[in-house]
């Protein structure tokens, strides 16, 4: 309805509503897991978190299959941190990840890495933050998700700038720009001026220049949590049950991609 442009945040907020009523009286328990989760997503496009969250916890104690638990713990993840509650986001994040290792499902299991160290990041431990950006990379070249693999080399980047070890985010930094040719400018952009920025600092550090960084500059991702942790909300697609075979697009789009996990949820890119 959103995207249509033909409809406003009322008229969408109404048709959620009405739809958890129906859910409340539905009798087909198989669907209603995937039913909750799929509102969880409307609320969330909306950012309106608390109400994505509870919709996503609705839907987790609907869920019974393995696959479709892990897509609803990633989602409660990107929820919280969306609120900023990142203990919250850290345990949910952490039995995601755990989860969708037990199923073989790196790509997925790379991705909640990804969010977990962010959750940690903002909650100052960047040595656990850095040792999670690591098991991130790992599964994203595992999987051959290039751009997880972008976003662990600058977020390892980030915590490495965090724990002043400068010589080691030029290096994260560096690797995370050749990884990310074909993003859009504005991610280039981001990572020059953080590798710029760790550049001066290092050689503040071996005395060369004098220069005060940010401390807001170096954040993973590029920045606070919710916007970017929002766009790796998973989703449901009703009709697709079955797990692509392609890997995801790697563009950035106003209207995010989905990929269809094993479990017939699918992510928002």
């Amino acid at each position: 309805m959103l995207k249509s442009g033909r409809h406003g945040v009322g008229e969408v907020v109404q048709a959620l509503e009405g739809s958890r009523r129906l859910a409340k009286r539905s009798t087909k328990q198989g669907l209603l897991g995937q039913l909750y989760n799929d509102l969880g997503l409307g609320y969330s496009q909306l950012q309106l978190f608390p109400l994505a969250v509870e919709t996503f916890l609705q839907a987790l104690s609907l869920c019974q299959r393995p696959g479709e638990q892990a897509t609803v713990l990633r989602n409660l993840g990107m929820a919280h941190n969306a609120l900023g509650n990142y203990q919250e986001a850290r345990q949910f994040h952490q039995k995601a990840a755990d989860l969708h290792g037990s199923l073989g499902q790196r790509w997925e299991q790379g991705r909640s890495f990804g969010s977990l160290a962010f959750a940690l990041s903002q909650l100052g431990d960047h040595r656990a933050a850095r040792d999670n950006y690591l098991h991130a990379l790992l599964a994203a070249q595992d999987a051959g998700d290039t751009k997880g693999q972008w976003q662990a080399y600058e977020g390892l980047g980030a915590a490495a700038a965090r724990l002043g070890q400068y010589d080691q985010a030029l290096k994260y930094y560096k690797e995370a720009l050749i990884q990310c040719q074909k993003e859009p400018d504005s991610v280039r952009e981001r990572l020059v001026a953080k590798l710029a920025d760790a550049m001066k600092t290092h050689l503040a550090q071996v005395g060369l220049v004098q220069v005060h960084p940010s401390p807001r500059t170096h954040l993973p991702f590029g920045g606070l949590g919710a916007p970017r942790e929002y766009s790796g909300i998973l989703i449901p697609n009703g009709s697709q049950a079955n797990r692509s075979a392609r890997r995801p697009r790697e563009a950035l789009h106003k209207n995010p991609q989905r990929r269809v996990t094993q479990s017939g949820f699918c992510i928002i890119m």
